[in-house]
């Protein structure tokens, strides 16, 4: 197995960091997750629910599904199996809790393999942007180009929580 030199595991680093800022363009702020409805539900009423809140979507919620997906387009996108990434990423539109949750990882999947695209071409995104028409959910458009710009598996996923927790 080959090893990652300093400067390839920076330069992943680096790449990592800017995909999954707040500040990387894929329309991040305009989405809360469903924190208002959970604060007009009373489910959110002081700091104690709301790091309960934010615990169970990232242990048993959103996070936990988007880290099965990412793990599983990752694999797929590593082994260019694209029949299986394809499926992935069928799976990850349907395992959505409300048409409001769906868009907002379409919106922001999408708009990541765009600018994503641009930066940092690779003809594996070029092709999965046409296969797919532009529509992927977040988690499976970021492990597509962790994957394909050979970013290791737990590096990425590591990166994915703490750049969705931010």
């Amino acid at each position: 197995m080959a090893r990652c030199t300093p400067s390839a595991m920076a330069d992943a680093l680096y790449r990592l960091l800017a995909w999954l800022s707040p500040a990387y363009p894929i329309g991040g702020f305009s989405y809360s997750h469903g924190i208002e409805t959970a604060v007009d539900q009373g489910f959110v009423i002081n700091r104690p629910s709301l790091v309960a809140w934010i615990q169970t979507v990232l242990g048993a919620g959103t996070g936990r599904t988007d880290g099965a997906l990412f793990a599983a387009a990752w694999r797929a996108a590593k082994a260019q199996d694209w029949p299986a990434f394809d499926s992935v990423a069928e799976r990850a539109a349907a395992w959505r809790g409300t048409s409001e949750m769906a868009l907002e990882s379409r919106q922001q999947g999408g708009s990541f393999l765009s600018i994503t695209r641009t930066a940092w071409p690779h003809p594996d995104l070029d092709a999965t942007h046409e296969r797919l028409n532009g529509e992927i959910a977040l988690p499976v458009a970021v492990a597509l180009a962790a994957a394909a710009h050979g970013i290791v598996l737990a590096a990425a996923l590591e990166a994915k929580g703490i750049g969705q927790t931010r």
